[in-house]
C-alpha cells in the first residue's frame, strides 16, 4: 500500500525515530492506518514471549515502518523491573 491507497500522512523529514509505546498492537494498527502500509519489520506477534524484551534481533517485540529513507520504530515498554526506555521516550538520529 502507499499513501495513495489510503494513508493520511507521508513524512518527508527524518532518518529514524523510535517511540516507546505501552500497547504495541494498538500503536502498530494506528501507524499502519496513518501511513497506509504494513510495517517492514515486525516482531509484535511475539510480544507475549517473556524473552522478547531482551532480544534486539526481534526488535524487542516492536516493529518499524520505512519509507523515503526514513524509519519510524515502535518499541513496547518492557515489564516492570527490566531495563527499558521509559514510555513516551523518543530516540532520533
Amino acid at each position: 500500500m502507499s499513501t495513495a491507497d489510503g494513508g493520511i500522512a507521508d513524512p518527508q523529514g527524518f532518518a529514524h525515530v523510535r517511540l516507546t509505546v505501552t500497547d504495541i498492537r494498538r500503536s502498530k494498527a494506528f501507524y499502519q492506518q496513518l501511513f497506509g502500509m504494513p510495517p517492514g519489520s515486525d516482531s509484535s506477534d511475539q510480544i507475549d514471549d517473556p524473552t522478547i524484551h531482551d532480544d534486539p534481533r526481534r526488535t524487542y517485540g516492536g516493529c518499524s515502518f520505512t519509507f523515503h529513507g526514513q524509519t519510524l520504530g515502535l518499541r513496547p515498554v518492557a515489564p516492570a523491573g527490566t531495563a527499558s526506555t521509559p514510555t513516551g521516550s523518543v530516540s532520533t538520529t
